[in-house]
């Protein structure tokens, strides 16, 4: 079997398929998500904005109880790339090339970032 490059070209979701509602759904049932216990609570209907929160848990909390980066960071990095993509539509192609995070105090609560 061969790959080419850009395999993926021209493969495309229809909007009326991907709406909010149902991408907050398979959001959810992601692994890499769930395992985290990152929870997307809602997605704006015009791409706008996003909740998500995530639980500290024994099993994704460090050595002082608090959350790591890494859960912090991938509670929120997936989610600009598709309220973009959301926004534009079907012509455009959304890649994230950097993204960065300030760390004030450690998070040993639910955590609520806004998007």
């Amino acid at each position: 079997m061969r790959f080419k490059p850009g395999g993926f070209e021209g493969r495309t979701i229809p909007p009326a398929v991907l709406t909010p509602r149902r991408l907050r759904t398979v959001m959810n049932l992601a692994p890499s998500l769930l395992f985290l216990g990152v929870r997307v609570d809602r997605f704006a209907d015009d791409w706008t904005s996003t909740e998500v929160s995530l639980k500290v848990r024994r099993w994704n909390s460090n050595h002082n109880g608090a959350a790591p980066g890494w859960s912090l960071f991938a509670m929120t990095d997936p989610f600009f790339g598709m309220m973009a993509n959301g926004q534009l539509g079907q012509g455009y192609r959304i890649w994230n090339t950097t993204a960065d995070i300030e760390f004030i105090a450690p998070a040993a609560a639910p955590s609520d970032p806004p998007c």
